[in-house]
This record gives C-alpha cells, sequence and structure tokens, in this order.
C-alpha cells in the first residue's frame, strides 16, 4: 500500500486523494465490508485533519466535490462541509436520502436526523 505523507502534500493534491478514498470507502460500505471502509475512513479523517490544520481556505477546496459526478465522493465531502457550506452541504445529503435504499441513504438520513435534533452539531 502506497505511503502518503499528507503534510508535503499540495492542497490540490489531498482532495484528489480524498475524492479517490471516498470511491473507495462509499464502495466499501456498499460492498457491507466494514473492515475495509473503515481504513478508507480513518485515511480520509487524516486528510481532513491535515485540511484543518492548514485552515479554513484550504477545508473548502473541498467544495467543488460536491457537484462531483460520483454521488459518494459528493456525499463524502457534504459530510465534512456540512458546518462550512451548510445549505449545499444539506442539499447533498437530502438527495442521498431520497436515493435507492442502501448503506449512504441511511447514512444521509442519520446525518440530517441528528443536525435537525440538535445532537450533532458540525465545524
Amino acid at each position: 500500500m502506497r505511503q502518503y505523507d499528507l503534510t508535503k502534500m499540495q492542497i490540490d493534491d489531498l482532495i484528489t486523494r480524498f475524492a479517490e478514498l471516498a470511491k473507495e470507502r462509499g464502495a466499501a460500505v456498499l460492498d457491507l465490508s466494514s473492515r475495509r471502509a473503515n481504513v478508507f475512513y480513518d485515511r480520509m479523517k487524516a486528510i481532513d485533519n491535515e485540511l484543518r490544520v492548514r485552515g479554513v481556505e484550504a477545508r473548502l477546496k473541498l467544495a467543488p466535490l460536491l457537484r462531483d459526478p460520483d454521488r459518494l465522493v459528493r456525499f463524502y465531502a457534504a459530510e465534512k462541509l456540512l458546518g462550512l457550506i451548510s445549505g449545499e452541504s444539506r442539499a447533498v445529503m437530502e438527495w442521498n436520502t431520497r436515493y435507492t435504499a442502501d448503506s449512504i441513504t441511511a447514512d444521509a438520513r442519520g446525518f440530517l436526523r441528528a443536525l435537525d435534533a440538535g445532537t450533532y452539531r458540525p465545524d
């Protein structure tokens, strides 16, 4: 497995890697392979943490992923951007609740329920 030193990567490369991982994580979630999904989650979280260290402007570079052709990329970008771009991110989540019934649909519903109940506060 290729290792990445996230601290040395350019922001655009981090965003590209995030999108790649979102596709892989989504596929693992849809295949009900929680172990694989968790590995990809950890890698996506590391990228998100690195973007946070670099500031809000770096995190906002994820915004174009909200319009990515791949629904999984849009979903995971929305998850990370709910606190920064709430309207567009919420719209992505809501769209996913109306998609076919699968694990991502359930995740989107859960996020929105928690958001509306105030038990989840995005940053």
